[in-house]
């Protein structure tokens, strides 16, 4: 959150609290735009992880149903 939130060093900071709550909110806004497409690429590959396991499931029940 830190990374996110500060300029330089950490040496330039908001003094008025107008300026504060806009740093907040700007601090929060941009956690937010990191972890929605965070969030839904982690969504992606656990969809695609579970379709890679079920069609490796099939093919191994598919190769024990197989005699030959």
């Amino acid at each position: 959150m830190a990374t996110l939130s500060t300029v330089g060093y950490g040496d330039v900071f908001p003094i008025t609290t107008v300026g504060s709550i806009f740093a907040g909110i700007t601090a929060l806004d941009a956690a937010g735009m990191v972890a929605m497409p965070a969030s839904i690429l982690a969504a992606a590959f656990s969809e695609a992880f579970q379709q890679r396991r079920q069609k490796a499931e099939q093919a191994a029940q598919g190769s024990a149903d197989d005699p030959n």
